[in-house]
C-alpha cells in the first residue's frame, strides 16, 4: 500500500465516480517507490463492489484519460496472468493538497504505529507535482479506436428542410439516407460532394413546388441525374452546368439491349429524318421512292 499513492488518487479530477473507485483501489494496492501493482481484475471489482465488466469500463476511462498505464504479463508458459498497472503521478486537474502545513495539533498527538516512518514532506510533494507527461501508445491508440459521429442524421434532417414542402414524409423512402449516401459514396465512379447532392435537392423542390408536387423517394431519376450534373460541373469548374436539365428518359429500359428488329426500326427513322432535312425548303415533303431490289426503276 503507498499512501502518497493514495493521496494522489484523491486529486485526480475529470474521471466518473466508478473509476476513481478503482482508480483508488489501484492506489491502494500500487508499490510504495514506483507505484505500480498487478491486481486481478476480480480482486479489483471485490475492492470497488462492482462488477468485472464495470471494471474493465474503468480501467479503459482510465487509461484513455492518461490516469494509468497497462501492460501484460505472461507466465513462463506463455500464458496470461495479471496485468501490470502504473499509475502516472503527473495526472492531476486539482491542486495538491498541501503536505507540509503541520497537521492539527489533535491528529499530531495521535501515536505514529511501530516501525512506521513518514516520508519526508518534500519528497511526497515532489512525487505528486510531476509535470504532464504525453499519452502512453496504448492510450492514444484506445482514444484513435473511439467510434465517431454518424453524420447522416444530421444529412438526412437538412435534406428534408431543403424540400420543404417538397417532400412526402409519410412516404417511408424518405425516412433513409442509403440512396443519398450512395451519391456521395458509390462503389463505382467519382463521389458526389454533399453540396452537390443539396444542390440538386433545391432545384428538386422549386419544381415540385412549382407543380404542387412532392418528392416520394430518393431513388427518384431526377436526384441522382442533377447530383451527378452538379457533380460534374464542379469537377469541370463550370457552375452553370450544374442547373442544366437532365435529358429526359424516353423508356424505363434504355439500357435494355436492342433487338434486331428495334435496330432496323431505328434505321428506318434514321433514313425519314434524313429525308427530311435534305427537302426541308420543299413546301410539301415527298417521300422518296421505293425501289426494289434489282430492278431499274422506280415504282
Amino acid at each position: 500500500m503507498s499512501v502518497q499513492a493514495i493521496a494522489w488518487a484523491l486529486t485526480v479530477r475529470g474521471i466518473s465516480p466508478r473509476a476513481k473507485l478503482v482508480l483508488i483501489s489501484l492506489a491502494n494496492s500500487a508499490d510504495q517507490d514506483t507505484w505500480r501493482c498487478f491486481p486481478s481484475r476480480k480482486t479489483l471489482a471485490e475492492a470497488a463492489d462492482c462488477s468485472v465488466d464495470t471494471v474493465d469500463r474503468c480501467l479503459r476511462e482510465l487509461m484513455e484519460e492518461g490516469v494509468i498505464e497497462r501492460q501484460k504479463r505472461l507466465r513462463e508458459n506463455g500464458s496470461q496472468t495479471s496485468n501490470e498497472y502504473a499509475l502516472r503521478r503527473g495526472r492531476t486537474n486539482a491542486a495538491a493538497p498541501c503536505l507540509d502545513a503541520a497537521p492539527p495539533a489533535a491528529h499530531a498527538r495521535l501515536p505514529q504505529p511501530q516501525g512506521f516512518a513518514a516520508p519526508p514532506a518534500a519528497d511526497v510533494r515532489l512525487a505528486i507535482e510531476e509535470p504532464s507527461y504525453e499519452p502512453s501508445e496504448e492510450a492514444a491508440a484506445a482514444t484513435a479506436r473511439a467510434p465517431t459521429r454518424d453524420p447522416w442524421p444530421d444529412r438526412l434532417a437538412e435534406a428534408h428542410a431543403i424540400l420543404g414542402s417538397a417532400v412526402n414524409l409519410t412516404a417511408g423512402g424518405m425516412h433513409t439516407w442509403g440512396p443519398l449516401k450512395a451519391l456521395c459514396e458509390p462503389a463505382t465512379g467519382p463521389p458526389c460532394a454533399w453540396d452537390d447532392v443539396l444542390d440538386a435537392l433545391r432545384q428538386i423542390a422549386a419544381r415540385f413546388q412549382a407543380r404542387g408536387q412532392t418528392l416520394n423517394s430518393w431513388t427518384h431519376p431526377a436526384v441522382k441525374e442533377l447530383a451527378i450534373a452538379a457533380r460534374d460541373a464542379r469537377l469541370a469548374g463550370n457552375p452553370e452546368i450544374a442547373h442544366v436539365s437532365p435529358e429526359p428518359r424516353h423508356s424505363r429500359h434504355t439500357n435494355k439491349p436492342r433487338s434486331r428488329a428495334d435496330v432496323i426500326w431505328q434505321l428506318a427513322l434514321d433514313a425519314a429524318e434524313a429525308e427530311q432535312r435534305r427537302d426541308a425548303d420543299v413546301d410539301q415533303w415527298e417521300p422518296a421512292p421505293l425501289r426494289i431490289a434489282g430492278s431499274s426503276g422506280a415504282l
